[in-house]
């Protein structure tokens, strides 16, 4: 067994889930769900979701394809995550969170990031879970259309990106889906991003989570760069090479030049080009974030919190945070969305949302610090207008909810430019309109 066909499938195999699987049949998928801890309706309500998902992406597929599957393809959705990691032991790779059993083909995927069953009942199945489907199925359809490429998970992710994506990634319109962009953060912030050739040539199980997401990263930049080559491309990424014996690298490397040439001193400059090209205004920095009609919806844990952060500086001088924010309806445990700023390597200063009040406080030490608070008119499942101001002049923050200032602070000596982040533990959050715009006094 190969190395890469021991990481596609060792991570796969294993003990069931304690409660039997159920299955939805659609009409090119079959989808087997472990429910883990999830109750059983909502289980059903998101395995519809997840089907409905996969029957979507089809067209694309059968367009891109000509599949010969004669009957449906599986995938097998884990929400319990000991089941999925069961067969991998002491896998390379624990952070995987799909692949590909070539022997079926059937593909695995663990739904992820693990949400209280609370916030599912609200949201549905997460975009990071319906993408990993989506994913997960244009994998299996490649690898049931050539077999001999179904145990390198990069030729069949490549393709997989691309239907995922589709004419999205050929405009690469940045600023519009913070998901988007943020499949391409490491090869922007890199200063020396790797080479098309990298990937090409490196076959080895990606020894950390940051090596795994540049990984991943490397498959969609590639669908990027090839998926315009023809109506045929996909066909030929995926034709099977001259001699059915070629390393992996030999295979990969076959692939790019059918599509983009042998001359790969060409090949790497359209690459760097792309890379250049990359902006990425806002970066999910920890999920669930994503775009809920014209708003933007985060959804954290308890322990891990939903996350978007921009590293670009903030204005010079006087700059405000503005934004529309929704706190969830219902009367679950609250804590609050949170703007941060002032990113000093060690610490931030954070303003936090909740009902009826605004508190800020100070991360440091691996804990929050109290600075004081204030009465606010916010209100569960009502829109309200927050604006978050540094006043450089006066040398002073000050929180304005619906018009009112509801907290001032005086941050001395403090230099409150630089990064900024919005996040959110355990429930819902909206936020619509968000934009930093310096101001005059």
């Amino acid at each position: 067994m190969t190395g890469l066909r021991a990481w596609s499938w060792s991570l796969l195999v294993g003990a069931l889930a304690a409660q039997e699987p159920f299955v939805e049949t659609g009409k090119h998928f079959v989808l087997e769900v472990h429910r883990g801890p999830l109750p059983e309706m909502l289980a059903l309500r998101l395995a519809d979701e997840g089907l409905a998902a996969v029957e979507g992406a089809w067209p694309a597929i059968e367009r891109l394809l000509l599949p010969t599957a004669t009957k449906p393809l599986r995938i097998v959705l884990y929400h319990d995550e000991a089941a999925f990691r069961s067969g991998a032991g002491a896998s390379a790779a624990p952070f995987a969170r799909r692949g590909i059993d070539p022997a079926g083909p059937v593909a695995h995927v663990l739904a992820w990031p693990v949400l209280q069953a609370t916030d599912l009942e609200r949201i549905g199945l997460p975009v990071p879970v319906r993408d990993d489907l989506v994913l997960a199925a244009a994998e299996v359809a490649a690898a049931q259309k050539a077999p001999t490429l179904a145990t390198d998970p990069w030729l069949t992710g490549v393709f997989a990106y691309a239907v995922l994506e589709g004419k999205a990634a050929l405009a690469a319109k940045y600023g519009v889906d913070p998901l988007f962009d943020s499949r391409r953060w490491q090869h922007h912030v890199d200063r020396t991003p790797r080479s098309l050739r990298h990937w090409v040539t490196t076959t080895a199980v990606p020894d950390s989570l940051e090596t795994h997401v540049r990984f991943e990263e490397s498959m969609c930049l590639t669908a990027q760069l090839v998926a315009g080559g023809g109506g045929d491309w996909a066909r030929r990424w995926l034709a099977p090479t001259a001699k059915a014996a070629d390393a992996v690298a030999l295979a990969r490397e076959a692939a790019v030049e059918r599509l983009l040439g042998k001359n790969w001193t060409k090949i790497e400059a359209r690459w760097q080009q792309q890379l250049r090209g990359i902006t990425v205004p806002i970066r999910v920095r920890r999920p669930v974030v994503q775009m809920d009609g014209k708003r933007l919806l985060l959804v954290g844990t308890p322990d891990a919190a939903a996350m978007i952060e921009s590293e670009n500086a903030t204005p010079a001088g006087s700059y405000r945070l503005t934004s529309t924010v929704t706190l969830a309806d219902d009367d679950g445990e609250e804590d609050g969305l949170r703007v941060q700023l002032a990113w000093d390597g060690t610490s931030w200063i954070g303003a936090f949302l909740r009902p009826g009040e605004v508190e800020l406080a100070d991360w440091r030490k691996d804990q929050w610090w109290k600075l004081g608070s204030g009465k606010a008119a916010i209100e569960r499942g009502k829109p309200f207008d927050v604006v978050v101001e540094i006043a450089t002049e006066v040398r002073e923050l000050r929180v304005i909810v619906a018009g009112d200032i509801v907290l001032r602070w005086d941050y001395g000596q403090r230099d409150m430019h630089g990064p900024w982040a919005v996040a959110k533990n355990q429930r819902p959050a909206w936020i619509e309109g968000l934009r930093v715009e310096a101001f005059g006094q």
